[in-house]
């Protein structure tokens, strides 16, 4: 039995979580269960668990656990369909080994945020996101998504972009909101969009500071590297 077309293009991780979850009471499990059961490092989990939740195969319940939704309990089900068969004809396949990197052209470019040292309590300002010109222009234009996770209020969470070969793409404003006085963490998860593929192309968090009566607090610009696959 072949599997549907899109679990195909799913990180071997993800189809690891999708069996994992399958097995356990009401299909749930906490982050911290599935990485230690699967062996997996943060960093892949957070790539997996993304793509499964993006594509709704995955959603997270109120008390943190992930758990396998309709679509997820379907995708199981075919996933031991197809083990079984595997296993029945005893055919047993290496992973295709993965293009050597140095075939793959890398572009690194910088990404810049600017945002307010001190914002004030319960009123929204905006944080500005830009990938800058390139040092060496890339071989072609890449699309990527541009997500923000916060314990406070942002909007939009992303933007989708197209990041041109020669100059800099085109700011992107978020609008960040805190309830209440306090230090709030903002995440910024930056994905290329391949063809059958996510990209992680770098990830960035800023602390936020909120006070009741701001002063008039300059602009902070930050910045950290992105790795593209312009032939991804």
């Amino acid at each position: 039995m072949s599997l549907p077309f899109e679990l195909t293009t799913f990180p071997s991780q993800a189809l690891d979580i999708i069996r994992y979850l399958a097995g356990q009471d009401n299909y749930a499990a906490y982050d911290g269960e599935i990485i230690e059961a699967l062996g997996l490092s943060d960093r892949s989990f957070g790539k997996a668990i993304r793509r499964l939740v993006t594509k709704e195969y995955v959603e997270m319940q109120y008390d943190g656990s992930y758990v396998l939704t309709r679509q997820g309990t379907e995708a199981a089900e075919a996933l031991a369909a197809h083990d079984e068969e595997v296993m029945a004809e005893s055919v047993f396949e290496e992973d295709a080994a993965p293009e050597p990197a140095a075939e793959l052209e890398t572009a690194s470019r910088s990404a810049i945020v600017v945002y307010p040292r001190q914002i004030p309590a319960g009123q929204a300002v905006y944080v500005f996101f830009r990938v800058d010109v390139p040092a060496e222009k890339m071989s072609k234009a890449v699309d990527a998504i541009i997500e923000v996770s916060a314990d406070c209020e942002v909007t939009p969470s992303r933007h989708e972009i197209t990041i041109p070969a020669d100059r800099a793409a085109d700011a992107q404003r978020f609008s960040v909101s805190a309830p209440r006085a306090g230090h709030y963490t903002l995440q910024f998860s930056v994905l290329q969009s391949g063809n059958l593929d996510m990209l992680d192309a770098g990830q960035f968090r800023l602390r936020l500071s909120a006070v009741d009566d701001p002063a008039d607090a300059p602009f902070r610009a930050d910045t950290f590297e992105l790795t593209f696959m312009p032939e991804l």
